[in-house]
């Protein structure tokens, strides 16, 4: 915390206007506006806002607060579907039929609307699942979230 007040302290020099907040991830700066910040409230941690139209997901290590997760997005894009999805599997090894199934119905909510659900940083295990599975020409596997976002 001492860090970031300190960061807040040194950024506070320049006139970028009192509604900005800072963050210093892995050396770089970026700032969102309150706005920004407010269109992320009652989103799960693993779930963000990441633009106006991308919904980000980082998936928890494990099951069953994976297929939990899956489920809390499938609820918010029920709710509002306008939104890309680019779900992130950095820390997912493997994951059951439960999970699989709540991807399959996002991948249909998304695609009744013309957006696009993207997996990225899946583990060759979990392709291997899919693949098993017969899903692997579903869904749309990207290398990591730069690439993601890109798509």
């Amino acid at each position: 915390m001492k860090f970031f007040a300190q960061l807040n302290r040194k950024l506070s020099r320049y006139n970028w206007g009192p509604q900005t907040h800072y963050f210093a991830f892995g050396g770089l700066l970026s700032k969102l506006t309150k706005r920004a910040l407010g269109s992320m409230e009652g989103l799960k941690m693993g779930i963000q806002n990441f633009s106006e139209n991308v919904i980000l997901v980082d998936l928890p290590f494990k099951e069953p607060q994976i297929t939990e997760e899956l489920k809390h997005i499938n609820e918010i894009i029920s709710n509002r579907n306008d939104h890309d999805v680019i779900v992130d599997f950095f820390r997912v090894e493997i994951i059951n039929s439960t999970s699989l199934s709540n991807l399959i119905i996002l991948r249909e909510m998304l695609g009744k609307c013309s957006y696009q659900l993207i997996l990225c940083n899946v583990a060759i295990v979990t392709k291997y699942i899919f693949t098993v599975a017969g899903l692997n020409e579903l869904f749309e596997f990207v290398d990591d979230k730069p690439v993601a976002l890109l798509a």
